[in-house]
């Protein structure tokens, strides 16, 4: 009894031809480039990828890149600047940056379109005193990683944020009840405490300095400006209330 025979060969996916003019140099220059974009992409996507991938990844970035701007917008719409806040995001993170730190991240985003038309998002932000360290992720299977602060660093690797924030905190005369209980309710972070005392202790000696030095100055220029006088008078020392020689005066 005749059975019927059955093809299990696998089936050839559909295809269509796009014809290209040019000669032998074109059409091997051509090639080299397109192994050189499959390379790129069967390593960053981690999976085989075939001409049809690759054309449209070119296609669609070249069309990112040089669009006219009316199809531009179309494709890819801007967001408005102005966003109300939603009520379950009233508590969201808060953090200080700098200006030039807001350049910096610009120059990264830019960096980013440049190899690839998919958006970064925040995978992780880490509190550094006051400063926020951003993890952003790219959304296309997560292949492109870049760590981003908002703040610049000084020559002592310590970020400018929290040292300008320290230096006002300490010039301002608040106690340190005030700074915790500030920075409690604006959830902006916090320096520690550690950090607080070796910012003190430098700020201290500095500040000291300071105050010697605009004492001398002051009693030099008081004698300067009589003839014949080796000291100053006690009405011109009143002046100068905050001193340390104010304490003992009896006006």
């Amino acid at each position: 009894m005749a059975t019927e025979k059955q093809d299990f060969s696998q089936k050839r996916p559909l295809n269509f031809r796009i014809e290209i003019p040019g000669d032998e140099t074109v059409k091997s220059r051509i090639l080299e480039k397109l192994q050189k974009a499959k390379s790129y992409l069967t390593s960053t996507w981690n999976k085989p990828v075939n001409n049809s991938l690759i054309i449209e990844e070119l296609l669609d970035f070249w069309i990112k890149q040089h669009l006219g701007s009316d199809n531009s917008k179309k494709l890819h719409p801007f967001p408005s600047t102005y966003s109300q806040t939603r009520r379950q995001d009233v508590d969201q993170g808060l953090f200080v940056t700098a200006e030039k730190s807001l350049d910096t991240y610009g120059e990264l985003f830019e960096a980013h379109t440049r190899i690839c038309n998919r958006k970064l998002k925040v995978l992780k932000r880490t509190m550094k005193g006051h400063v926020a360290s951003v993890r952003l992720m790219c959304t296309k299977a997560q292949l492109h990683s870049y760590l981003w602060s908002s703040s610049s660093y000084l020559p002592n690797d310590d970020f400018l944020v929290n040292h300008r924030i320290c230096h006002a905190f300490y010039s301002s005369g608040l106690l340190q009840l005030h700074y915790t209980r500030f920075i409690n309710g604006t959830g902006i972070g916090c320096i520690t405490k550690e950090r607080r005392s070796k910012f003190f202790r430098k700020y201290k000696e500095h500040a000291e300095n300071e105050s010697v030095q605009s004492v001398d100055n002051a009693i030099n220029n008081e004698i300067s400006s009589y003839d014949d006088l080796d000291g100053i008078n006690i009405m011109t020392d009143a002046r100068h209330g905050w001193r340390k020689v104010q304490k003992v005066l009896q006006l």
